[in-house]
């Protein structure tokens, strides 16, 4: 099959080996402002023609060669004119469940929001960002033993059998009933990394787990300096007191939380935490 592939970041790049893997004929298209050096040299490396798009400038070039166009984490809108003249048009592969965590960043939203699954949704094009018709959800589960990256290896693993599936399955064919509500989730901006520590400890290692990859690590302050939160773990041990204060940092460092739990702070980076320090 003649694939015109709309790619971003790790998911894009995989998607593009996956569909090479598979003998389809590819053409690429890029975002202008997207993470693309890696999968700029793969295109040049083997000899795969590739065209940059900006968000203002509809690009339904190379679209004439082609029977299909496959969108893996590009994160742009694309319009119908794009691909609604393509035998089998357009179907995009969403990192997320659908309907419930639609948008940019949405397995993020997932994670802090303790969903014990997570996904890829193949879906058809549409007009609004991840509303049209669902083809099928491939799924993984999710426990509190699993990192960040452990989590990502599990979700990306599942495109090599999405692949499969439109190459020598029915994908195209397939039907699965949405369950749930629509729910449009915004796009994470780098500030919306700062930890509150009065919540709960939980949500505090829900919400630096879903955080653990960079450019997004979750942060606090001490005083003006900026300190990492990598990896975190929730202690049995409950401690009265300012939720933000930090204690035995000569052992493993722990900070009250807070339900009053300890979060004990098991990878950062920045300052040394000491003793009786009040993180904000």
């Amino acid at each position: 099959m003649r694939i015109l592939a709309y790619l971003s970041g790790a998911q894009g790049l995989l998607t593009l080996r996956e569909l090479l893997r598979c003998r389809h004929t590819v053409s690429v298209i890029l975002s202008a402002a997207g993470d693309n050096q890696r999968i700029i040299r793969f295109c040049n490396h083997n000899s795969i023609p590739y065209k940059l798009r900006n968000s203002t400038l509809q690009t339904p070039v190379l679209s004439e060669s082609a029977d299909l166009l496959v969108s893996s984490a590009f994160p742009q809108r694309i319009s119908n004119d794009e691909y609604e003249n393509l035998p089998f048009q357009g179907l995009n592969l969403h990192g997320s469940i659908l309907p419930g965590y639609r948008g940019k960043n949405s397995e993020v939203w997932a994670l802090i929001n303790d969903e014990r699954e997570l996904g890829i949704t193949v879906h058809k094009l549409s007009y609004d960002y991840d509303s049209g018709e669902i083809l099928k959800i491939y799924r993984i589960p999710i426990d509190d033993s699993l990192s960040n990256h452990q989590i990502y290896d599990r979700l990306f693993s599942l495109i090599p059998l999405i692949v499969h599936d439109l190459t020598y399955g029915n994908l195209l064919s397939c039907r699965e009933a949405s369950t749930g509500p629509s729910v449009y989730w915004r796009r994470r901006e780098l500030k919306d990394s700062h930890l509150d520590w009065c919540q709960s400890a939980r949500s505090l290692f829900l919400f630096v787990r879903a955080l653990g990859r960079p450019p997004i690590y979750a942060y606090a302050f001490v005083g003006s300096s900026k300190i990492y939160f990598k990896d975190v773990r929730v202690s049995d041990r409950f401690v009265q007191g300012q939720p933000g204060t930090v204690l035995y940092p000569e052992i493993t460092p722990c900070v009250i939380c807070g339900d009053n739990l300890l979060l004990e702070i098991l990878d950062y980076s920045g300052p040394q935490l000491l003793s009786g320090q009040a993180l904000a």
